[in-house]
């Protein structure tokens, strides 16, 4: 092979290898583009499903938080309406004194229960029960079924029927509901009662502790006495502002 053959045959072989390295080159490119788009189409579709899935709990979060505030909105004035009514019935009560009423006691003389009480018994047990009721032994913190019988000189087993048929009560709650009516007359008509802590209302109308005196008083009234006090105290500010506003 002469010079000369020799010369291009080198010079063609390095246009193929240029060749081929820019090929290789290119195709490496290439794949190297391909492959970015691929992964920034993929990032791009988990950037909108991870904006979707925030706007969807967003809403729900949204959602939830209207029902529980339209929930608390009304629960709270289911409460105040069971406060005025409340109000409004010891109001009544202020104006219009309930007379001893044993006559009306009695309502008819078809059997109630099966325990048989003669009528002149049950007049006496209602006026020593009328004569309780306008004390304040129902206070004491040792009060019992068998202590009040004793006390009204009965048996429990007549005072238990005589509670449950003419005061719509068992025993437990019809002295609930006296100690409860005391306190929140306390404190109607007396504003240093409003000052008081729970633990002192507690003792002041007979019960162990705290604790159950506000279950008792929430499950009579419907609302804790926490709450009572709040609207009396709410109640005498604004009787305060407008008598003021009057006066000037």
């Amino acid at each position: 092979m002469e010079i000369g053959d020799k010369e291009r045959s080198k010079y063609y072989m390095r246009q193929y290898t240029n060749l081929k390295d820019s090929i290789t080159i290119a195709g490496r490119t290439n794949a190297d583009t391909t492959i970015k788009k691929i992964v920034a189409e993929v990032d791009k579709g988990h950037k909108e499903s991870s904006k979707k899935q925030l706007i969807i709990i967003g809403v729900l979060i949204f959602i939830a938080g209207a029902i529980t505030i339209i929930l608390w909105k009304r629960r709270k004035r289911i409460i105040h309406k069971k406060y005025e009514a409340l109000i409004a019935k010891i109001n009544n009560e202020k104006e219009h004194q309930i007379e001893t009423e044993l006559s009306h006691d009695i309502k008819s003389n078809e059997p109630k229960s099966s325990v048989v009480i003669t009528d002149e018994t049950i007049k006496v047990l209602l006026f020593k029960l009328e004569k309780f009721e306008n004390s304040d032994k129902y206070l004491r913190k040792d009060l019992s079924l068998t202590w009040m019988a004793n006390h009204l000189n009965t048996n429990p087993k007549y005072l238990s029927e005589i509670i449950k048929v003419y005061r719509e009560h068992n025993f437990t709650s019809y002295i609930n509901e006296l100690r409860i009516n005391y306190i929140m007359n306390k404190l109607y008509e007396n504003p240093i009662y409003r000052e008081y802590k729970i633990t002192y209302l507690a003792e002041e109308c007979g019960y162990a502790t705290p604790r159950v005196f506000v279950n008792a008083f929430k499950k009579e009234t419907g609302f804790t006495p926490s709450y009572f006090v709040e609207q009396l105290r709410m109640s005498s500010s604004l009787h305060g502002s407008f008598s003021k506003t009057g006066v000037d």
